[in-house]
């Protein structure tokens, strides 16, 4: 039996995560996004320029 979870982790660059926990054995996806604003669906100059919140997130 295959018991699947989902976690969200937020950290710095959250490209440098991704990639990092693609390469565990375990990880079946791994995927960067933005979490905790009010902001729908911000862009990365958003997230960086416009003080929306949000945290880079896995």
């Amino acid at each position: 039996m295959t018991l699947a979870q989902t976690i969200c982790l937020a950290g710095g660059c959250f490209w440098g995560i991704e990639a990092y926990f693609r390469r565990i054995h375990s990880v079946s996806e791994a995927v960067s996004g933005y979490a905790n604003s009010c902001t729908e669906n911000p862009s990365y100059e958003d997230i960086c320029h416009r003080n929306t919140g949000h945290a880079e997130t896995i």
